[in-house]
């Protein structure tokens, strides 16, 4: 499987080398399944780096009881705004040219979730996650993966700054969102730069759509230590799940060695079980990358897009876990 969503800053990943968490005892990990009581959508976050935003609106959506999906798109392009994401983009655009053509992507769930929270959410029904619809001059719609509809916009923009299209009508596609209008999208090409094309479309498209938060939330991220299960567990006893990172290569292979500095991936932790074969607890992982089960190694049992990882699988390969809980 391609790399998923490699957070570039390193350092959260370090406690990999120390000792694994203490095992989870068969009574301390009874059934817990919370999509019986709070089910969400399977999303797919293709080829864009932003499965720390997807986690992040699905934590969001849990721990505030919000019915309808909050759209991730809109989490990761405003964590762009953050000195956490400068910092790391500026870097890996001085190393790589994909960075320097690509939107900024990789980030840190508790940032990204505490910028959102005071602006309130966007829901996925106004500004989607997994596609964009792209409209041609000929009035043919076709749904278009986020990150090359990004690619395309830019090179769109390239062109109308450049004199080639003069109105918005002489354009040959746009993106068409609820509420933006053809107008508004040239405008958006025209009068922004390339770096800040994405931003000045989330404000336009979430515009007057945004919907407050009930409340606040406390959000905790812990490195891995020998308690980090246990703390996994007392969050899961009061029915809380979390999000945790860990290295996403064993998502074909579960013997995959592990390598510190690539290949991480942030999910949410969704519930539990005993396997009294292995005689160790699963942990119930809702992943970001569609509903099919082909692409991964069998053992890690798939259920349309969840997946019930063994813990010892997750003790060697989870770097840390972001925990929230609502703040009445």
């Amino acid at each position: 499987m391609k790399q998923l969503c490699i957070l570039t800053l390193g350092l959260p990943f370090l406690t990999l080398a120390h000792a694994h968490a203490l095992p989870t005892s068969a009574e301390s990990c009874s059934d817990l399944d919370l999509r019986q009581n709070f089910p969400m959508k399977i999303r797919n976050q293709h080829h864009v780096s932003w499965c720390f935003a997807f986690a992040a609106a699905d934590s969001l959506q849990y721990t505030f009881q919000i019915p309808e999906p909050i759209s991730a798109a809109d989490i990761a392009i405003n964590y762009s705004k953050t000195n956490w994401s400068k910092f790391v983009h500026f870097f890996t655009r001085l190393t790589s040219a994909k960075a320097r053509r690509e939107p900024a992507q990789t980030g840190l769930i508790k940032v990204a979730s505490q910028a959102i929270i005071p602006q309130g959410y966007c829901p996925e029904s106004i500004f989607p996650s997994e596609t964009w619809t792209k409209l041609t001059a000929a009035n043919e719609s076709t749904q278009v993966e986020v990150l090359p509809a990004a690619l395309e916009m830019f090179e769109l923009q390239k062109n109308v700054q450049a004199g080639l299209y003069s109105t918005p009508e002489s354009l040959p596609f746009i993106y068409s969102f609820e509420n933006l209008s053809a107008v508004q999208f040239y405008s958006l090409l025209q009068n922004n730069k390339r770096d800040h094309l994405l931003q000045a479309l989330r404000d336009s498209v979430c515009s007057g759509k945004r919907i407050p938060f009930p409340g606040d939330a406390k959000i905790t991220m812990k490195l891995r230590s020998r308690k980090i299960f246990e703390q996994i567990n007392h969050s899961f006893d009061e029915k809380r799940p979390m999000t945790i990172d860990f290295f996403s290569r064993i998502f074909t292979d579960i013997d995959q060695p592990v390598d510190v500095m690539h290949g991480y991936h942030t999910v949410l932790l969704y519930g539990r079980k005993f396997d009294t074969e292995r005689n160790e607890c699963r942990y119930l992982l809702k992943n970001s990358k569609g509903s099919s089960c082909d692409v991964y190694d069998p053992r890690l049992q798939c259920e349309g897009g969840y997946l019930w990882i063994p813990e010892s699988t997750l003790n060697k390969t989870m770097s840390s876990a972001v925990f929230f809980k609502k703040i009445d």
